[in-house]
């Protein structure tokens, strides 16, 4: 459930735990907004001397955005980023139920997804009763590369639609 935030009062109605969390993701919202707005002075689409205006935000609190995945959930029925959902695509993750085929790890190598993404993917397969390949982690790897797939490992021979991982580095 989105939570209105279009004044101080509104803002004042957040619980206490969810505060910082509210104050964080609308920190970002209006920075965001600060940017576009530059961004559209600088390209000619609002006058020089336009001021900034940042009226409301909808804010949707973490747990509301997981409660209730399932597996056959599809990716894009989740409220991520469009990068990060292009990212998960990448890795042949279409359904909350692909990301039980994959190892936390290969997610942490990709370059558009965020730790703090892979903490919510995670969160968002134990609600679903699910588990990343290699078990749930939340902090990146402690090496920079990934061990080899075996591609023939639990897929009878076929193709898992994912890249292959890439060798660790020697040294």
């Amino acid at each position: 459930m989105y939570r209105y935030i279009g004044s101080i009062d509104d803002l004042a109605q957040v619980p206490d735990e969810e505060l910082a969390q509210c104050m964080a993701a609308l920190r970002k919202a209006i920075e965001t907004a600060r940017t576009q707005h530059l961004q559209d002075i600088r390209d000619g689409r609002v006058p020089k001397n336009a001021r900034f205006h940042f009226e409301a935000y909808h804010w949707l609190p973490r747990q509301s955005r997981i409660a209730h995945p399932y597996p056959e959930m599809q990716i894009d029925d989740m409220p991520f980023r469009p990068a990060v959902r292009d990212a998960l695509h990448d890795l042949g993750i279409y359904r909350v139920v692909d990301l039980t085929l994959i190892r936390a790890e290969e997610l942490f190598e990709h370059p558009c997804l965020a730790p703090e993404s892979i903490v919510l993917l995670s969160e968002m397969l134990r609600a679903a009763g699910l588990d990343f390949l290699d078990g749930a982690r939340s902090s990146p790897p402690s090496h920079s590369g990934l061990e080899p797939a075996n591609e023939d490992a639990g897929t009878n021979g076929q193709s898992t639609g994912r890249p292959a991982a890439r060798a660790p580095k020697a040294g």
